[in-house]
């Protein structure tokens, strides 16, 4: 299974409620698992997370971050994903120096900064992992 998750920390006031990439990342591959939560997400909705992340292959993880926001519950995710040793790579938006510290723990295969995200190494890689 793949998987796009999309993760924002930011106030809840600022809380996007669709992915600004959704309908790209249905274009690569519209079995493409999207997931998305934030740093005020509720346990149930996260154990969801958890489950999809234990089920992926392969993960897009999207970090919308705002510096001073806490990663709270999301940390539980980026465990499992770490613990898993899932094969991860990451598009930022943003920065947040404890959520960068975090990721670097996850070894990811790539990085890719939001508005500089070359789409075609995103779908080879999606089309890789079949």
């Amino acid at each position: 299974m793949k998987l796009y998750c999309y993760l924002q920390l930011k106030p809840i006031k600022q809380v996007k409620f669709v992915s600004p990439i959704g309908e790209q990342i249905k274009a690569i591959d519209p079995s493409i698992i999207q997931f998305e939560a934030d740093n005020q997400s509720d346990l149930y909705h996260l154990k969801r997370g958890v489950e999809f992340i234990e089920e992926s292959g392969i993960i897009l993880l999207h970090l919308d971050a705002l510096p001073n926001e806490k990663i709270g519950p999301l940390s539980k995710l980026l465990e499992t994903i770490r613990r898993h040793k899932k094969s991860v790579s990451v598009i930022w938006e943003g920065e947040h120096d404890m959520l960068s510290k975090t990721i670097s723990m996850l070894n990811p295969q790539k990085e890719y900064q939001l508005n500089k995200i070359d789409w075609e190494e995103v779908k080879n890689a999606f089309a890789a992992s079949l």
